[in-house]
């Protein structure tokens, strides 16, 4: 079977190297080889794609496959229907997710293990998706944000058992929220602290004993502060993220660096177009500038985090 190709005016190999005119060769269903713009074999079948990027796909640091995201409010949504129907509505939103270009994505939180299926069915094939990291249901306090789909905790030791179960259940992370949000009950402001300090730290431990990133929902300034005093890796929004936290974050990831703590949390992505990688995960063409696409891969990614970007 002949070579297929993809001709770009800028390809992006996303290990470094500076955007240059090229070729995507790929066989079967699996990238083969990148060469220049008139390298390709004559036998090949070539696809000019003019002004256009092509890149490894992008990474979505932040998702809830089980919401509809274009409704105004899409917890509302999802409390009404059923687990079936949730189920169904997360396996079009991966195939979506996969089509745009995004080929992984870490789902922070999600009830009934639905995202642990999704995220099997696409390692086993039967479905179309992206790579997915998923944390199960966030662990919150007693009437927080998100708790209809959540583990509601409250002290540490309920706050640990939880972080187990989930960990037990296939969580490659684990979420908690130190603060309200957006789609909550009347008293769930964004601003107002929920767990403690102490309940944070508990799953915190939970996360790191067993080499998981422990991912904390914060958006007012003070639950900023806890987050970052209970040792998180990353920290979801930060709406009221301060010049002052923020360097205490530079400053606590340094020294989790100097200490050599931080390499073995950070989950890693070992690829290259060069290598034996699916078309399905890794070429996707953006038809805009180069900035355009950072600008947006920025936007979708985490507002803080201690640990680099996955």
């Amino acid at each position: 079977m002949a070579l297929r190709g993809y001709r770009a005016r800028w390809i992006v190999d996303g290990i470094g190297g500076p955007p240059h005119p090229g070729v995507v060769l790929i066989e079967d269903e699996w990238i083969v080889d990148v060469v220049g713009p008139g390298a390709a074999p004559s036998d090949s079948e070539i696809t000019d794609l003019g002004e256009a990027a092509i890149l490894p796909g992008l990474i979505d640091a932040h998702v809830h496959l089980i919401w509809a995201g274009a409704e105004p409010n899409p917890e509302e949504i999802r409390a009404r229907e059923s687990v079936p129907m949730a189920t169904v509505r997360a396996v079009r939103h991966a195939a979506d997710t996969l089509q745009c270009g995004t080929t992984t994505v870490r789902d922070v939180g999600c009830p009934h293990g639905v995202a642990f299926a999704v995220r099997e069915a696409v390692e086993q094939g039967i479905i179309p998706g992206p790579r997915i990291v998923a944390s199960g249901a966030p662990i919150v306090m007693t009437g927080g944000h998100c708790h209809p789909m959540g583990v509601e905790v409250d002290g540490p030791y309920e706050a640990r058992k939880a972080a187990r179960q989930q960990l037990k259940e296939g969580a490659d992370l684990l979420k908690m929220l130190a603060t309200g949000g957006v789609y909550g009950l009347r008293h769930d402001e964004p601003w107002s602290p929920q767990l403690e300090l102490d309940e944070l730290q508990a799953v915190v431990a939970e996360a790191h004993k067993a080499h998981r990133v422990a991912a904390i929902h914060a958006e007012g300034e003070q639950g900023i502060a806890t987050a970052i005093e209970a040792g998180a890796d990353t920290i979801e929004h930060c709406n009221q993220l301060t010049r002052e936290l923020a360097d205490v974050t530079r400053q606590v990831a340094h020294e989790q660096k100097m200490r050599g703590v931080l390499e073995d949390r950070v989950p890693r992505l070992e690829s290259s177009v060069h290598g034996k990688m699916s078309r399905a995960e890794v070429l996707s063409w953006c038809w805009a500038l180069i900035p355009l696409i950072v600008g947006a891969a920025l936007l979708i990614s985490l507002v803080a985090t201690r640990v680099p970007a996955r």
